[in-house]
C-alpha cells in the first residue's frame, strides 16, 4: 500500500516537472518571438523615405534598397538594425495598388528561407526555389495576379 502511495506520488510530482519544462520553454519562445525586429519602426519608415526622396530627386531611383544600403548611407544605424542580424532585407521602392501581389520588402533569413511582405499586407514564407519561382512570374505582364500557391 504505502510503494503505490510513493509511486503515485513520483507521477504526479513527474508530471508537475513536465508542465512546468513544457510552460517554462514555451515562454522563452514566445518572449523570443516578441521581440521587435526594429526598435524604432517609424525611424525605419523615415529613411526610406528620405532614400526614396534623396534619390528621386537625382534621378537614381532604383527598384529596391537593402536595409545595409540605408545603414551605408546613413539613413539608419547599426544601433537601429540589429535585430536583423543575419538577415538580408530589401524595400522595394516602387508601390502600384493595382498589383497587390508585388513584394514590398522581404528578409532572406540564414536557413534560405525567404519572408515576403506583399503589396496586399499579407506575409509569405517561400523556399529559395519557390520564392525565385514566384518572383519571376512577378516580372512577367500580368505575373502573380491570383497570389502565391
Amino acid at each position: 500500500m504505502c510503494g503505490r502511495k510513493i509511486r503515485h506520488l513520483l507521477l504526479i510530482a513527474a508530471a508537475g516537472f513536465v508542465v512546468v519544462a513544457i510552460v517554462a520553454l514555451a515562454s522563452s519562445a514566445y518572449w523570443e518571438r516578441k521581440q521587435p525586429v526594429f526598435q524604432n519602426s517609424p525611424k525605419l519608415i523615415s529613411a526610406l523615405h528620405a532614400f526614396c526622396s534623396d534619390q528621386t530627386s537625382r534621378g537614381q531611383l532604383p527598384p529596391e534598397v537593402s536595409l545595409d544600403d540605408l545603414v551605408k548611407r546613413g539613413y539608419l544605424t547599426t544601433n537601429d538594425v540589429h535585430g536583423v542580424d543575419g538577415m538580408s532585407v530589401t524595400f522595394s521602392t516602387h508601390f502600384d495598388d493595382r498589383k497587390p501581389q508585388l513584394i514590398l520588402a522581404r528578409a532572406l533569413q540564414p536557413d534560405g528561407q525567404v519572408v515576403c511582405l506583399l503589396n496586399d499586407g499579407s506575409v509569405q514564407q517561400f523556399s529559395p526555389q519557390r520564392y525565385k519561382e514566384y518572383s519571376g512570374n512577378l516580372s512577367q505582364p500580368g505575373g502573380a495576379t491570383n497570389g502565391p500557391r
